[in-house]
């Protein structure tokens, strides 16, 4: 069974990580920041890509991770890869978004149109779907939480398309801030790959044993 944490705020039921409110991931736990006062929430895929990103990210802003992740498959998948993410960086503040897997699952499948596009390869329409849905749940999570930037750690992957990503993370971010009465949250446009960002992230991983799963997470991918 999933362990549950600590409300948080966020839409639904969401937890937070074991550190208290104040502490972050090991890899960041001793830094002082350049700018605390900006505040990042990055959409997590896994644990791997995550410790990537952080590593880029960690002297700039005060992070949290935002965990949803709909579309993994199955819901033991689902646990396996939160877990693993909690037992390597268990003082990371994380915004665990509504835990419902066959509800959130449904819900993704029906907006990826995953009857309409189940032959697309990887990286297609249904994929592009994936993203703006991640990208949607993040930027909104965001906004409702005060945070100054939202981000992703897809590009970090060298099978996602950063141009593809960051051109919806802006059509987001611009749609959000049309309703929003400040000119927050952002969207931190970046591909996280470059200079050797998927190769560390590697590196760091081993370093910190995270589990490496084999697909990309949902049953189109396996």
């Amino acid at each position: 069974m999933l362990r549950m944490f600590d409300l948080w705020s966020c839409e639904g039921w969401s937890f937070r990580g074991r550190g208290t409110a104040s502490k972050l991931s090991s890899p960041a736990s001793n830094i002082k920041y350049m700018n605390k006062n900006k505040k990042i929430l990055i959409d997590v895929c896994c644990g791997v890509c995550f410790a990537g990103v952080s590593s880029q990210l960690k002297n700039e802003y005060e992070i949290t991770a935002y965990w949803h992740n709909a579309n993994i498959f199955p819901e033991k998948e689902y646990e396996k890869r939160l877990l693993a993410f909690q037992k390597a960086f268990p003082d990371q503040k994380i915004i665990i978004d509504n835990y419902n897997w066959q509800k959130n699952h449904d819900g993704w499948l029906g907006f990826v149109k995953s009857e309409e596009y189940a032959n697309e390869p990887e990286g297609g329409k249904r994929c592009l779907k994936c993203y703006e849905y991640r990208l949607n749940r993040v930027a909104k999570c965001a906004k409702e939480n005060n945070f100054d930037l939202f981000a992703s750690t897809l590009t970090i992957s060298p099978h996602k398309n950063a141009d593809k990503i960051n051109k919806l993370g802006l059509k987001i971010e611009n749609e959000i801030l049309r309703s929003a009465q400040d000119d927050k949250p952002k969207f931190y446009s970046a591909n996280f790959k470059k200079k050797d960002g998927f190769k560390i992230a590697n590196k760091i991983s081993g370093e910190l044993n995270i589990y490496r799963q084999n697909y990309c997470g949902c049953e189109f991918s396996m």
